[in-house]
């Protein structure tokens, strides 16, 4: 910004404008974050709730072994769920079932989005707050996620990828 003299107070009024300003240290009021928590150690902590992701929380459960199924959607069964035959949505309702039926095993958080892994420990993101989990082993099912080939307007509005087109279908009925 030119003339240099005039930059702070074009900041200023900026911040003002776009409703950045001051913060009041008095205010008693002021919303806290929770304190950070102690990573929870977990025998396997599998991230990804689909087909893939619940087959392996399916095994590790009958190995003997207890499992943490993480996934960021609201119920299990990912892609699958889109697949506007049937197919696979059947084959992953019979797997949340069986998940389901192992609830001593396999401990199901749903809404929980991976967000870091850094020395051992995962962080997982919720609507809420921050989940930290120290895995012994970490298994990585999150699936396949659309690629949109790059076009000019690739960005505008009504472009979407294949997945979000199916699940408008099967989901939604749109």
């Amino acid at each position: 910004i030119r003339p240099l003299w005039l930059r702070p107070f074009l900041h200023r009024m900026l911040r003002r404008l776009s409703g950045f300003g001051s913060v009041d240290a008095s205010d008693t009021e002021a919303e806290t974050f929770p304190p950070a928590r102690t990573p929870r150690p977990v025998d396997v902590l599998v991230v990804g709730g689909g087909v893939a992701g619940m087959s392996c929380a399916l095994e590790i459960a009958r190995k003997g072994a207890k499992a943490v199924l993480l996934d960021d959607q609201d119920c299990l069964g990912g892609n699958a769920r889109c697949d506007p035959r049937g197919e696979a949505d059947r084959l992953a309702a019979r797997l949340a079932r069986e998940v389901r039926e192992l609830q001593g095993d396999i401990e199901v958080l749903l809404r929980r989005m991976a967000v870091s892994f850094d020395n051992g420990i995962l962080s997982a993101a919720t609507p809420e707050s921050i989940e930290k989990f120290r895995p012994r082993v970490l298994v990585i099912a999150t699936g396949a996620y659309d690629y949109i080939a790059p076009f000019v307007g690739n960005d505008h509005f009504g472009v979407f990828g294949e997945r979000a087109i199916l699940k408008m279908l099967t989901e939604w009925g749109v």
